[in-house]
């Protein structure tokens, strides 16, 4: 069996769960005898692909600052990209085709060649007052998930909501779960502080960051010695930086960019790591918690309970009290985070990329 995938994750992110995924399962692909693949990324400064260990893409783009020109070569990367991509497509040397996100340029190429898409989460479609007016990332996903051989959904809840926003039948859409590798490992180029609540990653909109801020700024005063640590989703804008300072926690609050190596140690060096999230399809950083002993205070919506199931410590994304005292029962009770971290230690194991690899390939040979 041979599979093509293509450039677009690893185009348009750096970091992020899309790309992780691909990286991830292409990893275990390589392992299974039967299979083969194509990733045909030319240029990408994603991580997870410049650390992986098949041929590597060019990198051009070095630093996240602006410079002059980037914008250009990074649009001209991008259609090199693109026109490599169409490349295999014309070429016919594969048995399906696997889009890495939705733009549906590959339609006029594939030559009755099948394709599989996954679907991550339906964001765009619940929360559009969040999304940018001029993204065609509802529209091209509802036109992919009608044309495609067969949809992938990350969790059930995925699943479900594919079906009824875009009444698609619940029989053509597959669940396969996500999986997390990382463990504690190098110890962060910058100095932790002593106790810190952990937030990781974006922090806009449906992220529910304000909320969550909000909710726990009488803790950070009450407790002196007592930090919350942001990382990933880059440096606070100024909007962020004023409700911090109007909260009278900024000298409490900190922003720090780990690599992948160090954020096992971040996770793992936490009081506890809270995800406010409204919304996800899967939440990968609950099954990385997990994987470093870090209990995991979250949302009670979307996925979460379907990942997390009796080791996460709910509340209502809507009701700062009772994230408040969530917080504040788990700094207080150390039995209380013994247990919750051997549950997380326990549920992790539900879940693996070898897993994941293998659930894929079912997926793959239905269509053929």
């Amino acid at each position: 069996m041979k599979v093509l995938f293509d450039y677009q994750a690893f185009s348009m992110q750096k970091y992020g769960g899309v790309s992780r995924y691909y990286c991830e399962l292409t990893e275990y692909l390589k392992k299974i005898p039967q299979v083969s693949f194509n990733l045909p990324v030319v240029f990408s400064d994603n991580v997870y692909v410049k650390s992986a260990t098949f041929p590597k893409p060019i990198s051009l783009f070095g630093s996240d600052k602006y410079y002059f020109g980037k914008r250009l070569l990074t649009g001209v990367c991008n259609k090199v990209n693109l026109a490599n991509s169409i490349f295999y497509l014309i070429n016919g040397d594969y048995d399906l085709f696997h889009p890495t996100y939705y733009n549906p340029y590959f339609l006029n190429y594939l030559k009755n060649k099948p394709f599989v898409l996954t679907v991550y989460d339906m964001i765009h479609e619940l929360y559009p007052n969040y999304i940018d007016a001029n993204d065609r990332t509802k529209v091209n996903k509802a036109l992919l998930v009608k044309r495609c051989d067969k949809v992938i959904a990350i969790s059930e809840n995925t699943k479900k909501d594919i079906s009824k926003l875009l009444d698609f039948p619940k029989k053509s859409i597959d669940v396969v779960h996500l999986a997390s590798n990382l463990y504690p490992l190098n110890q962060p180029s910058f100095m932790l502080p002593s106790e810190y609540i952990l937030f990781v990653g974006s922090r806009w909109g449906y992220k529910n960051f304000d909320f969550f801020l909000r909710s726990i700024s009488k803790i950070l005063q009450k407790y002196k010695n007592l930090y919350l640590l942001c990382v990933g989703g880059g440096e606070f804008s100024p909007k962020e930086v004023k409700l911090i300072k109007t909260l009278g926690v900024y000298s409490k609050v900190k922003y720090h960019f780990v690599s992948d190596l160090e954020l096992g140690q971040v996770y793992s060096n936490a009081r506890l790591f809270v995800y406010p999230s409204l919304y996800e399809g899967f939440g990968i950083p609950i099954l990385e918690s997990f994987n470093c002993n870090c209990p995991v205070v979250l949302s009670n919506t979307s996925c979460f309970h379907e990942v997390a199931g009796k080791a996460g410590v709910y509340f209502d994304p809507s009701d700062e009290l009772g994230l408040y005292n969530k917080v504040l029962d788990l700094l207080i009770d150390d039995d209380l985070c013994r247990r919750h971290i051997k549950l997380g230690q326990n549920r992790a194991k539900s879940f693996s990329w070898a897993k994941s690899a293998s659930e894929t390939i079912k997926v793959y040979k239905s269509v053929l």
